[in-house]
């Protein structure tokens, strides 16, 4: 602890921006720095005082950084007794952690550690031999991005959608704008987008789409007319789904047909028509599983950091609501959350989605299913395949064996094709 002299002399004393080595932080003090005479390099440039690093440093800590446990937790203490482990506190002392965030030299950390441990100096504390924040032996790491607001909000979001307001919610537009604004801008680990695009030249050139049929006389009739019966429902006549509400026609496809029967669930004995839809133009398809991997770079002194890591991790747990397996009972109520997600990414989000791609909720693990939003889900019929002919001539069960459930699926006798404008 330095003396009220020193400390004031510490205060006052002067960083440059050349001894910065944070590009964020440096950029900040080259613009609203004051021209001055380093205390550090003693070259006379942009300089922030030690008191005003100090600041900064106190509000990066409490936002990105945690103290370390003094001692071993009380396993930890067994262990010790059981001579199998040899306890280190973890994380590094302050002062390196102060100057690896800042990317400065020892000495100007050191200097702006001993002003929040004078800040923050407390007698009792000290009496007892309790630890303070920015005590010289304390340590740190960095700590994950606390979504609890998020959270919360979200919360109180689904519950004013179920019993307050359905149709016109404002803290909900506010809260789905927070989450989603800038969508299209987020990278996963890897370095690939969260958007994917399908169509002609590219690796989903086609969907699957099945329906279950009971009756043959439904099914031939569905069969005489494919692109309203296989295809997207007619608008005002759709049921209400995972990502659509009663009356808006969305198409509900997979990437091949057995991820397509699955989610049918048809029941035995049952016959299933597969319908292959191939992709007129480009469509943009936001990976919603991508979002557990949403990567945010950026500066831990950019005061906006902070709310973009608490966001990418809401988008993670969100991700796990949105493919979530729901009961029948509960699904009236429970798809209000994830129907309001797709009417605003398909009608109001700056990322200009076409549809969403989400894992199977059966657990196929071949494939993905993928939604297509109204505004892309027409369907047109452009060919019919051979046998479909062959097939409304002849109504016998051995031309239909190749639709049934306990048959295996043959990508080449896909009875139909369709092509999306």
């Amino acid at each position: 602890m330095k003396d009220s002299d020193d400390d004031t002399e510490i205060k006052d004393r002067r960083l440059c921006s050349g001894c910065i080595g944070e590009a964020f932080l440096r950029a900040e003090i080259e613009k609203e720095g004051q021209s001055g005479t380093c205390h550090y390099c003693g070259n006379s440039g942009l300089t922030v005082s030690i008191d005003e690093m100090a600041d900064r440093i106190e509000t990066v800590f409490e936002q990105h950084y945690q103290c370390t446990a003094t001692e071993p937790s009380s396993m930890e203490y067994a262990m010790i007794k059981d001579g199998d482990y040899d306890w280190e506190r973890e994380g590094e002392p302050v002062v390196y952690a102060i100057a690896s965030a800042a990317e400065i030299d020892v000495a100007p950390a050191e200097d702006i550690r001993q002003v929040p441990e004078d800040r923050h100096s407390d007698f009792e504390r000290d009496q007892m031999g309790e630890e303070g924040p920015f005590d010289e032996g304390s340590h740190y790491v960095e700590k994950e991005a606390d979504d609890i607001e998020l959270q919360e909000d979200w919360r109180y979001f689904e519950d004013s959608l179920k019993t307050e307001a359905r149709f016109f919610n404002g803290p909900g537009e506010a809260i789905l704008k927070k989450v989603f604004e800038g969508l299209a801008d987020h990278k996963v680990h890897d370095g690939k987008s969260i958007i994917v695009e399908a169509g002609p030249a590219t690796d989903m050139p086609a969907l699957f789409r099945a329906r279950t049929f009971q009756s043959m006389t439904k099914l031939k009739e569905a069969l005489k007319s494919p692109d309203k019966d296989i295809g997207s429902p007619p608008v005002g006549s759709a049921l209400a789904g995972r990502m659509n509400a009663r009356g808006i026609s969305v198409f509900y496809g997979a990437t091949n047909a057995s991820v397509a029967i699955g989610e049918v669930r048809p029941p035995v004995g049952s016959r299933v028509v597969v319908g292959q839809f191939e992709l007129l133009r480009k469509l943009r398809l936001l990976d919603v599983n991508a979002l557990r991997s949403v990567y945010v770079e950026g500066s831990v002194f950019d005061a906006e950091y902070i709310g973009q890591l608490e966001r990418a991790r809401f988008l993670g747990r969100l991700s796990n609501h949105i493919t979530m397996p729901v009961i029948p009972d509960d699904e009236p109520l429970d798809y209000l959350i994830t129907q309001t997600i797709a009417d605003y990414l398909a009608n109001k989000s700056d990322a200009e989605v076409d549809g969403i791609i989400y894992p199977s909720v059966q657990g196929n693990e071949d494939g993905v299913n993928v939604v297509l939003f109204h505004k892309a889900a027409r369907v047109e019929l452009r060919a019919i395949h051979p046998f479909l002919g062959e097939l409304l001539q002849r109504s016998s069960l051995r031309a239909l064996r190749l639709l049934r459930l306990t048959d295996r699926f043959q990508p080449s006798e896909s009875p139909m094709s369709y092509q999306l404008p």
